[in-house]
């Protein structure tokens, strides 16, 4: 019975953060010129996986473009159903990945500054969200008019899915083994707070992420 009172205290949290997000996000979206209902018959479910498949492929593209950035080498990177895997060798190999979503595992070639670095790989992919919003409201607003059928739904909802994805993946929750970005940041900050005042000990990663010895480095995990 307590795990179930504490289950449900959790959803009910996790409830009263996500309603105000997506009211909040429901009311911005509405008041953009640029936004409008797609045509009947063009905004059909093969439009939603084409969309919905982009959305989360940009935002682990965002972790991985960060990762390169920040002295990351690129170890796995999986949007279903494919995932790719780039052993230390160089040799890459592709699989099918029946899992739901998408993930990003990078290695770090060094540990300068490891904290820092794992705190804006995590950033990565809701900013890449966040442009590719910016990027599709630009598109309706340039286009208007002559944007129609289905590529008005690829875009509108390309927007509306890279904005909701960014959204949430910045509230800080947590799901038995799996955090949202947001989660990670809210872990990194705390952990940065707790090493300056001495209390935490040394930050061996940043952003929650889970580090593990593998020949004197670290393996960065971004799921």
């Amino acid at each position: 019975m307590r795990a179930l009172g504490r289950a449900v205290g959790r959803l009910s949290v996790i409830l009263l953060m996500v309603a105000p997000l997506l009211m909040a996000g429901v009311v911005f979206l509405s008041r953009l010129p640029a936004v409008a209902s797609p045509t009947p018959g063009s905004d059909n479910l093969f439009v939603f996986l084409a969309y919905a498949w982009t959305g989360i492929f940009v935002h682990e593209a965002g972790h991985a473009v960060a990762g390169t950035l920040m002295g990351f080498r690129l170890s796995v990177f999986r949007v279903t159903p494919l995932a790719i895997t780039v052993e230390g060798n160089g040799q890459t190999r592709v699989a099918w990945h029946g899992k739901l979503g998408g993930g990003y595992l990078g290695l770090p070639k060094h540990e300068r500054n490891l904290s820092a670095r794992t705190i804006l790989i995590t950033a990565g992919g809701p900013l890449a969200n966040v442009l590719t919003f910016l990027g599709c409201w630009l598109t309706m607003g340039m286009a208007h008019g002559t944007l129609t059928g289905a590529g008005f739904a690829f875009v509108r909802g390309l927007m509306i899915f890279s904005l909701f994805s960014a959204v949430l993946n910045l509230a800080p929750f947590e799901f038995g083994q799996s955090k949202t970005d947001g989660r990670r940041l809210y872990d990194a900050a705390a952990r940065q707070v707790a090493h300056r005042s001495g209390s935490g000990g040394k930050a061996a990663a940043a952003a929650g992420i889970r580090p593990m010895a593998s020949f004197g480095g670290a393996i960065l995990r971004l799921f």
